[in-house]
């Protein structure tokens, strides 16, 4: 390798100025006849001629060859750092095989055991493994992490799309320990990456240059009377959501062939179940090739609007403009039906079955929409990953927000949220991000958490939210009650309605939780306001009593403020 000769040639030469270096230092400071003295009565050994050096002579002599040493040793430790980035840089300079990106992800393995594990999702039609690997950091608190799936091949003839999964894996890894907020989102945030969704398709396209713009899987769909096979299921044409519909094709000839039924290919059964196994999933990117886009649900219908369309669009954005920073290049983001009509595609059914924020990220070139424009040159390999790396992190840090409670991806935690939060809890949410303190429940204790993620966010000093505040003002006090004596017996899960326990009702044990939070606050009005009011609360359960005690703590409370 060019790499391996640069780099024995850079330490061989080194080495010497290394061993000259210190030969000279030696010569002058031990073999050198000097006298050191500011007087000139000089006696040598017969045969040497004298030389003379003062102090302040011999002092920057020494300095001189320390700053060279030190120079040599800084030298070699950059040009060590270069070649290993050129050494990584060149893996990127052409397109890698299956062989070689399953190598990849061992090497990958092997040089980060505390980060790295790998996985497989099952076999292909021909029997080849379809490998990932899940990348985790050491530190944070959660024990189950709200995650993000990248995956790409779909379609074999995309060879770019396994590249950017590749290089978006390296650099989470490199950046861990040396990015503090690439470490800060990945003890928050789990990736999982699966480079080849379609081994045998991405095989049979490499065979031969007869075969490079081989799209589907590898089944055989049908043997005529000669015996002759026809071959390949479209597998982003295989996805429950919408199969069948317009922008795929039963017809076994055409490339967007979508097979005999949803999830009838063994590939796509292998994405299914690794979504059913992982509900810690909360975005994904499919990355394919080629239109420089970021498209977002839905793709099989022009007319339904997924519910976090806005949202979804927002982050779409982002991430282009993102992608844009990098080199330059514009990717529009933009609904999947915006390109064209596509029915049976993954990030369809991720998001509607499994409440995903799934996007498809269309890589290099824009265009012209040719055959020949799925063969990226390979010196474009490079910066496009790079760019789409970009996007990588954008949805890593959407994925680390959400998942802490921001729903809204609005960068405030607000009641708004918070009543996103019990409301998904009374009616039995699965979504993955709403799991805020990280125990695999969804439950009252993600909302306690979230309490405490928006008091460091909005509270001065880093306090928490007690249980109670139902305005959300950092205080539990009369305004609080009044908002849960408006609402009492009401059906609600709205925590500032005074559902304090969302369990999807205004009642005493709601009373409960805003008397035990009120007691807490030091002022003796307050204490005041408490004690009467509950002593008015126990004396009778008469709902005409209960709007007297409502009274009673609004101006008592009046008075304590």
């Amino acid at each position: 390798m060019p790499c391996r000769l640069l780099l024995r040639d850079l330490v061989q030469w080194l080495l010497l100025c290394f061993v000259l270096a210190s030969v000279w230092r030696i010569c002058l400071t031990s073999w050198f006849p000097v006298v050191i003295s500011p007087c000139c009565d000089v006696s040598v050994a017969a045969g040497w001629n004298p030389v003379l050096f003062t102090t302040a002579d011999l002092i920057s002599l020494e300095k001189f060859v320390l700053k060279f040493t030190g120079l040599i040793h800084l030298l070699a430790v950059c040009l060590a750092f270069n070649c290993a980035r050129f050494a990584q840089a060149q893996w990127y300079d052409t397109y890698q095989d299956l062989t070689s990106i399953y190598n990849k992800l061992d090497d990958l393995q092997a040089g980060y055991p505390d980060l790295v594990s790998s996985f497989s999702i099952g076999d292909s039609y021909e029997g080849r493994t379809i490998r990932g690997i899940q990348i985790s950091g050491t530190g944070g608190t959660k024990t189950s992490r709200p995650a993000v799936l990248l995956n790409g091949t779909q379609h074999a003839r995309e060879w770019i799309s396994p590249m950017a999964n590749m290089y978006a894996a390296e650099q989470l890894l490199e950046q861990y320990g040396t990015s503090n907020s690439t470490m800060e989102m990945l003890n928050e945030v789990d990736f999982y990456v699966i480079p080849v969704v379609n081994p045998d398709g991405y095989e049979y396209s490499w065979a031969s240059p007869d075969n490079r713009f081989w799209r589907k899987n590898r089944r055989v769909t049908n043997v005529d009377i000669f015996g002759n096979e026809s071959f390949g299921v479209d597998l982003n044409r295989n996805w429950a959501t919408g199969w069948g519909g317009g922008g795929s094709s039963g017809d076994i000839a055409r490339d967007t062939y979508r097979g005999t039924a949803p999830f009838s290919e063994p590939e796509t059964q292998g994405m299914r179940d690794f979504y059913y196994s992982h509900q810690n999933l909360v975005s994904n990117i499919d990355f394919h090739s080629f239109s420089q886009l970021v498209l977002a649900p839905f793709g099989y219908s022009f007319s339904e609007q997924p519910d976090d369309g806005e949202l979804m669009l927002a982050v779409a954005t982002e991430m282009s403009q993102s992608i844009e920073n990098v080199h330059g290049k514009a990717y529009v983001p933009q609904r999947a039906t915006g390109l064209y009509q596509a029915s049976g595609i993954s990030i369809d059914w991720s998001y509607e079955d499994q409440g995903v924020y799934s996007y498809t990220i269309e890589l290099r070139p824009a265009g012209p929409p040719v055959i020949s424009s799925f063969d990226l040159p390979a010196e474009e390999i490079l910066p496009t990953v790079e760019e789409a790396f970009a996007a990588v992190l954008d949805l890593g840090e959407f994925t680390a927000v959400i998942g802490a409670g921001d729903f809204d991806y609005d960068r405030d935690y607000s009641v708004s949220d918070l009543n996103s939060l019990t409301a998904g809890i009374v009616h039995g949410t699965s979504k993955a991000e709403y799991d805020v303190n990280g125990d695999a429940w969804i439950d009252s204790g993600d909302v306690m958490a979230w309490l405490e993620n928006a008091g460091q966010e909005n509270l001065p000093d880093g306090r928490s939210y007690l249980p109670g505040d139902a305005n959300l003002d950092g205080q539990v006090n009369d305004v609080d009650f009044d908002l849960w004596s408006a609402n009492q017996f009401a059906s609600t899960s709205d925590w500032n309605r005074g559902d304090f326990n969302t369990d999807g009702l205004v009642n005493d044990a709601d009373f409960a939780i805003w008397q035990e939070s009120a007691l807490e606050v030091p002022e003796p009005a307050s204490l005041l306001l408490i004690v009467c009011g509950c002593l008015v609360w126990l004396s009778t359960g008469s709902r005409r009593v209960r709007r007297v005690s409502s009274a009673t703590f609004y101006l008592l409370g009046r008075v304590s403020s």
